[in-house]
């Protein structure tokens, strides 16, 4: 991958994030507590991230067009990991890379998505 390419995965990657909803980590505890949700746990520095980002943004988007966003109990967001690694890796089931989407039913950890990393089959998970 040329410096160029690298700069425009980032780019999109980081612009993508300004419209992702995202879940902090002390914030994650409460929200899952109850109901299903699913978590997309991602660094910014990873370059799998960075291409899987755009694409969760787009999840995103036809979720909440199905208004699934309104559903209550059920949720989906990110959790960005590069700030406190550690964290995503004790609590969370990261340690094998990024991204990681994990399924999360009343607090509970349930199983990790591991299918195609594309829109159509994560939206079908979701």
């Amino acid at each position: 991958m040329t410096p160029e390419e690298k700069e425009a995965l980032r780019s999109a990657a980081d612009e993508a994030d300004k419209s992702i909803r995202h879940l902090a980590h002390a914030d994650v505890p409460t929200t899952i507590a109850k109901g299903v949700h699913i978590l997309f746990f991602g660094a910014v520095w990873c370059k799998y991230t960075q291409r899987f980002t755009p694409k969760w943004l787009e999840v995103q988007k036809e979720a909440d067009a199905k208004g699934w966003n309104t559903v209550e109990g059920f949720g989906y967001f990110k959790v960005e990991c590069s700030e406190n690694e550690s964290y995503c890796i004790q609590n969370h089931h990261t340690d094998t890379g990024y991204p990681t989407i994990n399924l999360y039913v009343n607090g509970a950890y349930v199983e990790e998505y591991l299918g195609m990393d594309d829109v159509a089959p994560t939206l079908d998970y979701l």
